[in-house]
């Protein structure tokens, strides 16, 4: 009778062995998956920083060309009048001369 009562406890007991490692496998594995998932998470964060330094760039640049646009326009329609006036100056000046020779 003991003997068997021993037997079945000892079957019992590495069940019950079996089945803590079995729980502790899956805490694991659970864990592993968390641990995982916010690590894709992060990755997904830092990717959205990144859309997001990328795009705050790209309009800095847009900007930028703009801006350096604007300022040739400026210039060249600046070095046009000077130009306009000074065709201008030089008719006269020799319109005048003309003039004083006649």
């Amino acid at each position: 009778g003991w003997g068997e009562a021993e037997g079945w406890g000892e079957a019992e007991a590495a069940k019950l062995e079996k089945t803590r490692q079995a729980e502790h496998g899956r805490r694991l594995a659970e864990q592993e998956r968390r641990r995982a998932e916010q690590g894709h998470c992060q990755a997904e964060d830092a990717l959205v920083a990144l859309r997001v330094h990328q795009e705050v760039e790209r309009e800095a640049l847009i900007d930028k060309v703009k801006q350096t646009e604007e300022e040739y326009e400026a210039r060249t329609r600046e070095e046009r009048e000077a130009r306009t006036r000074e065709a201008r100056q030089a008719q006269l000046v020799q319109r005048q001369a003309e003039k004083d020779r006649q």
